[in-house]
């Protein structure tokens, strides 16, 4: 439950500075957070059969902006070590902290498995639950964590990517690294910010199931 409504709490404000940066600033975070939890709330409400037909495919519109930000925003990317890498320690310390972020994530859906498993036939292989379950969870996580780091690499020899970190989070680097897109760019910052809901609701699923299981 402590993971689960951390997460819940990441997601919605990662989704909110996406919205944020989007309006240039017209929609604060707040709002945002409030806007994402209101449609969650919504999904919830369908239950956890609709979760799961809708999980099915909502998993598209991301690889899309995932895919096209990455192209879009490669020519600003870095490979140069940051200032605050003074020492290899400091490079040591970095290395585990993102690793402990990735875990940390992939972690916390581990009381999530079971409600999405529970449909599948009792006589279903524990092999084939486990391999599913791990490549669903790893090739995603090593994919966004891999883009993240990419996006906040940029803001390493661009001032301007910078700045836009600074003002907007995670929000502005999406915007920055898809603003050669035109308009459409900001179409995929709109799904990119709504894709945080899907996965709230993911999250979520424990609560339901308890509930309609009552």
């Amino acid at each position: 439950m402590v993971a689960t409504t951390g997460w819940n709490a990441i997601n919605s404000i990662s989704g909110a500075a996406v919205l944020n940066a989007l309006s240039d600033g017209r929609c604060p975070t707040w709002a945002g957070v409030i806007i994402i939890c209101t449609v969650v709330w919504i999904f919830c409400v369908l239950g956890i059969s609709w979760i799961h037909k809708i999980d099915t495919f909502i998993w598209i519109p991301p690889l899309i902006v995932w895919c096209v930000t990455a192209g879009t925003g490669a020519s600003h990317f870095s490979s140069t070590e940051p200032k605050e890498f003074k020492t290899s320690q400091d490079r040591a310390a970095a290395i585990l902290s993102f690793m402990a972020i990735i875990f940390s994530f992939s972690v916390s859906w581990v009381n999530c498995a079971a409600d999405y498993n529970v449909r599948m036939p009792i006589n279903t292989s524990r092999t084939r639950i486990f391999g599913a379950t791990y490549i669903g969870i790893f090739i995603p996580s090593v994919l966004i964590q891999t883009l993240g780091a990419a996006l906040y690499s940029g803001t390493i020899q661009h001032p301007e990517w910078k700045a836009a970190y600074t003002s907007a989070g995670v929000g502005g680097l999406l915007k920055m690294a898809l603003e050669p897109a035109g308009g459409f760019g900001k179409f995929l910052m709109v799904l990119a910010a709504l894709s945080s809901i899907p996965v709230r609701s993911s999250l979520l699923s424990p609560l339901i199931l308890s509930h309609e299981r009552r």
